[in-house]
C-alpha cells in the first residue's frame, strides 16, 4: 500500500494521457512482486504500456494480474476490455467477460461491480449477445437503486433514475 499511495498524487495526471508516466512503471512491476495480490498494481501499468505501443507487453502484465487475482472482477474485465479494444479478439473478450459473471467473482465495492459490468455490456453488445446485456444492465440497475454500497470515499451517482430499461428484469435481494 506504501509504495502505491506514493504514486496515487501522481495518477491525478491522468487528464494528460498517461503515455508520459513511464517512469511509474518500475514502481507497479515492485509492488506486484511484493505483493503479487494488490489488484490495483496490475491496473495503471497496463494502460501506460499501451499509451506508449507497447501492447503484447500490456497484455502481459494484464494476464499477469488475472493469473495472480483469478477471482478479480476489476483485473478480468480489464483485460477482457485490452482484448476488445487493442487487439479486436472478440471471442476472448467474451470468454473473459463470461468468467467475470460467475458467482465467486470478487467485487470490492459496488462502484467497481457497476463498472465492470458496463464493460462487460459493452463486450456483449459487441457479439450480439442481448441475453447477457440485459443480464449486465439489470446487475447495474441493482446497484443505481442501492447506492448506500460504494467504495470508500466516492461519491455514487446513480445513472438511470431508479427506473430499470424496458424489457429488463432486475434480480431481486
Amino acid at each position: 500500500d506504501m509504495l502505491c499511495n506514493r504514486l496515487d498524487p501522481l495518477q491525478d495526471y491522468y487528464t494528460f494521457g498517461l503515455k508520459h508516466m513511464r517512469f511509474m512503471l518500475p514502481n507497479f512491476v515492485v509492488i506486484s512482486w511484493l505483493d503479487p495480490q494488490f489488484v490495483d498494481s496490475y491496473f495503471v501499468g497496463p494502460e501506460i504500456l499501451v499509451d506508449n505501443g507497447r501492447i503484447k507487453e500490456a497484455l502481459l502484465l494484464a494476464r499477469q494480474g488475472v493469473d495472480n487475482n483469478p477471482r478479480s472482477g476489476l483485473r478480468i474485465t480489464s483485460e477482457a476490455q485490452y482484448y476488445l479494444t487493442k487487439t479486436k479478439d472478440l471471442p476472448e473478450a467474451v470468454r473473459l467477460a463470461d468468467r467475470a459473471m460467475q458467482p465467486d467473482t470478487i467485487w470490492r465495492w459496488d462502484d467497481e461491480k457497476w463498472q465492470g459490468y458496463a464493460f462487460m455490456r459493452g463486450i456483449y453488445e459487441k457479439a450480439g449477445m442481448t441475453a447477457k446485456v440485459n443480464a449486465c444492465t439489470a446487475v447495474m440497475h441493482a446497484i443505481d437503486v442501492n447506492p448506500k454500497a460504494t467504495s470508500p470515499g466516492k461519491t455514487y451517482a446513480p445513472t438511470r433514475g431508479g427506473q430499470p430499461p424496458a424489457g429488463v428484469t432486475v434480480p431481486s435481494g
